[in-house]
């Protein structure tokens, strides 16, 4: 990765990539000089002020090729359009589409004067792009009492924004420049964050959690609510798996499932939960499945396993790998600039991977201070609590890091036999150990092609077992950027 760096007159608050225009949107703050009052000796004092700003940067441009049609060099806006002391918080692209024909439009939400105060306005604006000329003409603007927090585009020509505590649908008419009458939601809280995932709009509130809309005969529904009211910061919706991933100010990120069918309390259930040391302000779904390999292949002269005792991938065969990792990555970034690498597991890889963890959280050389030795039954894998369904990355790369397949097997090694909690059930089995519940962890993610038989010699095939999991550990813990 080579890192590019092109000035701005200011600071940048948003940065959009946009794939209709192949170029950045880049809104940022900038410094205007004013002319103050005339002293009594004849000297004026000059003051500045914060302005908003756009600018559309090209990716594959040198800094001094960029377009400088703005008064700063950059700014593509006019400054009439500018209310003073007015914020821009936000903006986001929108194409509406009338007919056959597609209209591009830049829609900017801003904030003038205190929160709250009979003087605070809040205004929708949208800007249209003159290629030709390089800048932005506005052609809609659209004043409210309350702040505007999120916006998204809904369906061809409509957008949905909270205003206030109030949900407003609005269908534009193109050729007259004219929203309809708007329909109106209130929820208990504002939102911070709306998605259009389909025909239903999912919001996050600021203090009641996410709560997912649909529009039913021109009136908006209230389809499914959190259970917990939790002050919500965004949230990700993955159609594929019916999940919603939400994140709130008390670095949480939680798992949503959303059912076909509505229950009776029209909730959506807790899946998994996590607790992070930073709160977690987006979210952003990459497909990995093809990309992986090839971006981080693993050195020529590393060789390890991929499933038990077969298929080596040292030499650059990572297809057979490919299947038992997960096939998108979900990029998680906090306020402090810190990213996060996510991947969601089935059952069978979270329950091997709990385990390993379980075994290395009371490893002195992985975690300083381990976990308290209280018996084998606290190594077994309990989806019994949501919150426990969190698999810490940086104890497997510490284990990764500081021993791999020997320290692996050391862990193994140490257990005893005697009772022992197993799938739910109490067993008193002197012959089952941690190796034997490892191996029937292991054959449930990866079968059972090469795997031995729970009679034979553990002892015999350890080597090749473990390093194969490694092998696979390492592949799940690669970045993916």
């Amino acid at each position: 990765m080579v890192p590019r760096r092109l000035p701005l007159n200011g600071t940048p608050t948003t940065v959009l990539y946009s794939e209709h225009l192949d170029k950045l949107i880049v809104m940022y703050t900038t410094e205007v000089h004013q002319r103050g009052k005339r002293l009594r000796k004849g000297m004026a004092v000059h003051r500045t002020a914060p302005q908003p700003a756009i600018a559309l940067v090209e990716l594959d441009a040198e800094p001094m090729r960029l377009n400088l049609d703005g008064e700063d060099g950059l700014n593509i806006l006019d400054s009439s359009c500018v209310l003073p002391g007015e914020r821009f918080l936000g903006l986001v692209e929108w194409l509406p589409t009338v007919g056959e024909r597609q209209h591009y439009m830049l829609v900017v939400h801003t904030a003038t004067g205190q929160a709250g105060s009979q003087a605070a306005i809040s205004r929708l604006l949208f800007f249209s792009l003159n290629n030709d000329v390089g800048n932005a003409t506005l052609k809609i603007d659209l004043d409210h009492k309350a702040e505007i927090c999120a916006v998204a585009p809904y369906g061809r020509s409509s957008l949905v924004y909270g205003c206030g505590n109030d949900i407003l649908l609005r269908f534009l008419d193109v050729e007259s420049k004219k929203f309809r009458h708007p329909i109106k939601l209130t929820l208990r809280s504002p939102a911070v964050h709306i998605s259009v995932k389909g025909l239903d709009i999912h919001v996050s509130t600021e203090s009641h959690g996410h709560h997912i809309l649909s529009v039913v005969e021109d009136k908006l529904v209230a389809r499914w609510a959190d259970r917990v009211s939790r002050p919500s910061a965004y949230h990700l919706v993955l159609l594929e798996q019916s999940l919603v991933l939400a994140t709130d100010l008390d670095c949480r990120i939680a798992g949503l499932w959303q059912p076909l069918q509505p229950h009776l309390d029209r909730t959506t259930p807790l899946i998994f939960e996590a607790f992070l040391p930073r709160s977690i302000t987006r979210l952003c779904s990459i497909e990995t499945q093809k990309d992986r390999p090839l971006l981080t292949q693993p050195e020529p002269q590393t060789t390890y396993s991929t499933s038990p005792i077969n298929g080596k991938i040292g030499n650059g065969n990572a297809a057979r790998a490919e299947r038992y990792l997960s096939k998108e990555t979900i990029l998680a970034t906090c306020e402090d600039g810190t990213i996060y690498q996510l991947s969601l597991l089935d059952k069978a890889s979270w329950r091997l991977l709990a385990y390993i963890q379980n075994m290395a959280m009371r490893e002195s050389r992985i975690c300083p201070y381990p976990h308290p030795r209280v018996g084998e039954r606290d190594l077994e894998p309990s989806m019994a609590r949501k919150r426990d369904m969190h698999i810490d990355g940086d104890i497997l790369t510490r284990l990764l890091e500081r021993g791999g397949r020997r320290l692996l097997e050391e862990m193994l090694d140490e257990g005893a036999s005697g009772r022992m909690l197993l799938d739910e059930m109490l067993v008193e089995d002197l012959s089952e150990d941690r190796w034997h519940r490892f191996l029937a962890l292991t054959k449930e993610v990866f079968g059972g092609e090469g795997a031995v038989s729970p009679n034979s010699d553990m002892r015999v095939p350890n080597g090749e077992l473990a390093e194969s999991v490694m092998g696979w550990i390492r592949l799940l813990l690669m970045p993916a950027i």
